[in-house]
């Protein structure tokens, strides 16, 4: 009975080591595989995660403690190595600090070129659009003269509707470089014959008023281009009254004398004092017959006062630029025209440093024909001047007895 209890003992003892050991196989052999797929589902589930954490961890520099025990030995090892890799995650950010510096320092400098840039662009632009808006004299100058031409050229019917002494010492000053070496041809080839040049008739020279160009002040000397004679008096209807006929007389006998003393060359103090005092007392008396309440009576008295007022200032006018000219000159009839050719009479006043000067009361039908006869030389020596770009349809205008355009039949 008592072996049989022990032989039980035994037999219990070895099956629970049976199954202790069957178990740890178990374990041992099952175990990795299912520790496996969790930790794959687990990865699978918040791999994202984990790898964010931990890059996020690494760039931070952050510590992470290990995990387990360990020795005096390991740790002193372990702590080696965590201050070799501190050291070189410390030289590494100090890397990349300077180089981030740099870039900085980089764009700044970048950015303060960039500014000076900016600024001075800024101005360019400014002021090109100031100088649109507001251009300089040069600027308004070479407009002026582009508009003086296209009127002239494609608009000269609205020029002949008014005043055409701007526009004609225009053309005469265009004209002063083409127009002179026609003096110089030899005589077969001269101008009689010339399809641009225009015969002027007495009358007409007499009608156009020349001037030396003074302006100072308004003082400008007019003569007639046939006579050269300053201070005529063509005396307006306003001023031919019998009750100033005494002064008119005055004023004429002082002007004769005073010219002719300044025609031989000598300055008499005295005939120009009594050619102003004449001047003075004519325009005192105009005043005197004309009051206020004469004039204003109706239109027709008030222009005819208007007329002889204009005349009389321009009449003084011209009496003070004769007193104060230096020119002798003028007085000696040097500038007395004696062609009777436009082209010639450019040539005369080029020379001379001549202008026109606007026309008196009925002499306007002369100088509209001379604004014509000019344009005419204008646009055929012009059509010869590569510079200039006329249209066919004015040059075609131009030709002469189906001859070209442009220059080639000029002196035929």
């Amino acid at each position: 009975m008592k072996n049989i209890t022990v032989f039980l003992c035994s037999l219990d003892m070895f099956l629970v080591h049976l199954t202790i050991v069957v178990c740890a196989a178990v374990v041992l052999c099952v175990g990795p595989v299912i520790g496996q797929a969790f930790a794959d589902d687990a990865a699978s589930i918040d791999q994202t995660r984990r790898d964010r954490i931990a890059a996020s961890a690494i760039g931070m520099g952050v510590y992470v403690p290990r995990r387990g025990g360990a020795t005096a030995l390991s740790a002193a090892i372990h702590a080696q190595a965590d201050y070799v890799k501190s050291l070189g995650d410390y030289l590494e950010s100090a890397s990349f600090a300077r180089r981030n510096n740099a870039i900085a320092a980089e764009q700044e400098m970048r950015n303060a070129l960039q500014w000076v840039s900016t600024y001075f662009e800024r101005r360019e632009l400014n002021r090109a659009y100031r100088l649109k808006n507001n251009p300089g004299y040069l600027a308004n100058e070479e407009k002026r003269q582009e508009v003086l031409d296209r009127r002239i050229t494609k608009l000269f019917h609205e020029v002949l509707k008014g005043d055409v002494t701007r526009e004609i010492n225009w053309l005469l000053h265009e004209l002063a470089g083409m127009t002179l070496p026609y003096q110089y041809l030899p005589g077969d080839r001269a101008k009689p014959d010339s399809t641009i040049d225009t015969r002027l008739s007495k009358t007409d020279l007499h009608k156009i008023l020349l001037t030396d160009g003074g302006r100072r002040g308004g003082r400008m000397l007019t003569f007639p281009a046939d006579t050269a004679r300053v201070l005529e008096t063509p005396w307006p209807r306003s001023l031919r009254i019998p009750e100033l006929e005494n002064e008119r007389k005055q004023f004429e006998t002082a002007r004769d004398k005073m010219l002719a003393d300044r025609a031989k060359g000598k300055r008499n103090w005295e005939s120009e004092k009594s050619v102003m005092q004449a001047c003075d007392a004519l325009s005192s008396k105009f005043e005197s017959i004309n009051p206020r309440e004469e004039r204003i009576e109706s239109y027709e008295a008030f222009a005819q006062y208007r007329s002889g007022q204009r005349y009389l200032k321009t009449l003084a006018a011209e009496v003070m630029r004769a007193i104060t000219t230096q020119d002798e000159w003028v007085f000696q009839g040097v500038y007395r025209f004696e062609g009777d050719s436009v082209v010639e009479l450019v040539q005369h006043m080029c020379q001379n440093g001549l202008e026109f000067a606007p026309p008196q009361p009925g002499s306007e039908g002369a100088y509209r024909s001379l604004f014509e006869s000019l344009r005419k030389i204008y646009l055929h020596l012009g059509a010869d001047d590569p510079n200039r770009d006329l249209d066919d349809q004015d040059q075609d205008a131009l030709k002469p007895d189906g001859q070209a355009g442009g220059g080639e039949n000029l002196l035929q």
